[in-house]
This record gives C-alpha cells, structure tokens and sequence, in this order.
C-alpha cells in the first residue's frame, strides 16, 4: 500500500508517516518509481508509535517498543528491556 493508505488506516498524517521513516522508526519498501511501499506491519507499528505518544513518551524514544514487536512480540510491552 502507498502512504496515502498507511496514513488512513493508522489515522495520522504524511507528514508524521515522513518524520518517522526519518527517525528510523519504521522502513517501508521502495517501489521501482521511489513510491514507499507500505504493509500491515508498517501500519501496527505507526499506530504503535501514535498510542506510546499519547501516553507521553516522546516520538524518539519509542524505539526499543518498536523493537519489541519487530521481534515477534504479542504488545509492545512484552519485553523487560
């Protein structure tokens, strides 16, 4: 899926999706045309990102959570790191 989906089904904006791609936070694939080539995966972890936010844990350190669920972790905090 392009990013205009990604950003429907996790409810944030391109520019959010954009600034944490930047952030290393997420990788989506790359088509042939440089379009970002996003998965449900993508998507998880985007939502992942909105709701550690909301709870107050800024946007940058949110990656040892993402890391957690990479991993093949049920919820972000399933791991003790």
């Amino acid at each position: 899926m392009r990013i205009g989906e990604l950003t429907r089904r996790a409810g944030t904006t391109v520019k959010a999706v954009r600034y944490y791609e930047s952030l290393g936070l997420i990788a989506p694939a790359r088509l042939a045309n440089g379009y970002r080539d996003c998965t449900g995966d993508d998507v998880r972890l985007v939502r992942e990102i909105r709701s550690l936010h909301g709870l107050g844990i800024p946007v940058e350190r949110t990656r040892p959570f993402l890391e957690c669920l990479a991993a093949g972790s049920a919820h972000a905090d399933d791991c003790p790191a």
